[in-house]
């Protein structure tokens, strides 16, 4: 009877409501949520700003430097796929289409970046801070410009039309230009700009940034290690300079930093660690996008943490206890520590001079010892000490075989296997797992805490030696190239040592002595010294050396690498971004 009762009372409210709609205001559905921002009351102080300036930092994480660095890697050979899907193959061949999804997914996010950026920059010029708070203000929009210039640093670099090899390259396509966000529908489409109008705002914005960040001197924004400070932009504008090849303004900006940044390449010591989650932030460091473990998510994206690793997470052998290996059917059982889609690229290897064919040692060969074993343990600790080999390769990679790892399970030490290759066979390659990057000594679980290094020291020394080389002044050019090497073989980076280059064009370690790279030691140390770190594809698009890399590599795993010039230093406009935009047009490439 109760609930006959209550049903009653429902209905006759409900008929009430309906019988005398005038009880209710025209603006009924205006409802505001006190729970969610409103443009109308945010932000309105410096301390809401601050909030949305962590944002653009954090942005970093789902652009470039996320999981998608990895279509860069692949498709300057820095890595190989053992894994055919997710656009791996197409990336690595360079068949790229404008319906692949990484094409879309990188375009999306760089612009969406931008256009939080311009969004920024639109209000907090407008805003009237405290006299207090002032330089703080004019900070965040040095900060705001920066993170966009580097943005488009890296759609140009990707889908501009070509790189600049003449000044007559500054008049082709390259990306829609946006300094402030659209208005309404009609403004929403844009044309391309061309790669000059690109790069001139790109030094346009890194001049603006710089006057409030000067005023710190060597000091960080409000003390805090992942911000950028004169230098990170000083950087990436004698960077663009170079690019542009403009090395004339290039040279004074680099040897102010080399002078006067107060940083130095840290010890082999430090190098060789700091790519693994260890001395972050140290001497040599100018930028780094910061990372934390996120213990709320474990998904691909939109957490603080990152999730790289677990495409390049190592190979091992699986071990019951701390003295016992898992057997299957009395072999070894290889494990991974994520998914272990790539591995390092096989002529990677040799090129930085181990010469033996390490391919032919087997799983088999590593649990019974055999000769062939017996023959590369042998060789690889020969190398190791004698220093025959680049000792880069060792950082940039993980030996099968001869490298272990401590995960901190309690059963110490696993050693490595050949990196995992689901859909190919790995007994007919190296197959040597990626170092930089990845977990060395935890198990993966999710993300992890490993920074980005967006610009360090060493980048800047061979920076500076190329714009010295191309304007005339090799013997300093070739001292600063020297600099790095020698850091490489752990010898006093300022004071000649017998590993040093006598020579612009002395011989490297690379095996084989058609490698383009065989007597170009400036391009040589650019490969090895930041190889993985995100630049070398931009290099090889600049220096137009793609078809001396597709000589040199000839292979992956998908199949044979072919050169074809028309596209093949520049992505496609995706087809989302086609049929959004009607005054977009596709590189004549990919037409």
């Amino acid at each position: 009877m109760k609930q006959k009762i209550k049903n009653y009372i429902t209905v006759l409210l409900l008929l009430v409501g309906l019988m005398f709609p005038s009880s209710c205001g025209k603006d009924f559905l205006n409802v505001v949520d006190p729970t969610v921002l409103d443009e109308a009351n945010y932000p309105v102080n410096t301390a809401d700003y601050e909030r949305l300036m962590n944002d653009l930092y954090g942005r970093l994480r789902e652009g470039f430097y996320s999981q998608y660095i990895r279509s860069i890697l692949l498709i300057g050979k820095e890595i190989d796929t053992g894994y055919s899907g997710a656009d791996f193959n197409e990336f690595v061949l360079n068949n790229l289409t404008q319906s692949l999804g990484q094409i879309s997914t990188l375009w999306n996010n760089l612009f969406l970046h931008i256009a939080k950026c311009n969004d920024f920059i639109t209000k907090i010029e407008a805003y009237k801070p405290p006299a207090a708070e002032e330089a703080r203000v004019k900070q965040m929009v040095s900060e705001a410009k920066f993170i966009r210039a580097l943005n488009y640093f890296q759609l140009i670099n990707m889908y501009g039309e070509e790189p600049i090899h003449s000044a007559a390259d500054l008049n082709k396509m390259g990306v829609p230009l946006w300094i402030d966000n659209a208005t309404s529908i009609a403004s929403a489409a844009k044309p391309r700009a061309t790669q000059g109008e690109i790069y001139n705002q790109i030094i346009a914005d890194l001049k603006a940034a710089l006057p409030p960040l000067e005023a710190l001197g060597n000091a960080k924004i409000r003390n805090q290690r992942p911000r950028i400070d004169q230098w990170t932009v000083k950087t990436l504008l004698a960077k663009t300079y170079i690019f542009t090849r403009d090395f004339s303004s290039a040279v004074p900006i680099l040897k102010d930093i080399v002078d006067n940044s107060g940083k130095k390449l840290v010890p082999f010591s430090i190098y060789s660690n700091m790519f693994n989650g260890y001395n972050e932030f140290n001497d040599e460091s100018i930028f780094e996008v910061n990372f934390a473990r996120d213990l709320q998510s474990n998904s691909q994206r939109d957490g603080v943490g990152s999730v790289w690793n677990r495409y390049v997470s190592l190979t091992y052998f699986d071990k019951s206890n701390a003295n016992t290996f898992a057997l299957k059917d009395g072999k070894l059982v290889p494990i991974i520590n994520g998914y272990s889609n790539f591995y390092f690229h096989d002529p990677n290897v040799a090129r930085f001079g181990f010469a033996h064919e390490s391919k032919d040692v087997q799983q088999d060969d590593f649990q019974n010892k055999t000769a062939a074993f017996t023959a590369l343990k042998e060789y690889s600790l020969k190398v190791r000490a004698d220093k025959s080999v680049d000792p880069r390769l060792f950082v940039n990679s993980m030996q099968p075989y001869l490298d272990s790892i401590n995960v901190g399970d309690g059963k110490g030490w696993y050693p490595i296997a050949k990196g995992r290759c689901e859909g190919f066979d790995n007994t007919k390659i190296r197959a040597w797992n990626c170092g930089k990057y990845n977990n060395k000594d935890w198990v993966y679980v999710g993300n992890n805490a490993i920074n980005f290094y967006v610009f360090r020291l060493a980048e800047v020394y061979l920076l500076y030696a190329e714009a010295l080389k191309a304007t005339g002044n090799d013997a300093l050019a070739l001292e600063y190239i020297n600099k790095v090497h020698r850091r490489a073989y752990d010898q006093p980076v300022d004071t000649p040592s017998p590993y040093d280059y006598k020579s612009l064009t002395d011989r490297t370690v690379t095996v084989d002595p058609t490698d383009h790279l065989a007597n170009d030691p400036l391009k040589f140390e650019k490969w090895a010294e930041l190889l993985q770190e995100g630049g070398w594809w931009f290099d090889v698009r600049r220096w137009d050396i793609g078809k001396q890399e597709v000589d040199y590599h000839k292979k992956v795993n998908p199949g044979n690498l072919v050169f074809n010039r028309a596209g093949f230093y520049s992505f496609p406009i995706p087809l989302s971004e086609l049929d959004a935009n009607p005054q977009m047009v596709q590189t004549p490439a990919y037409k």
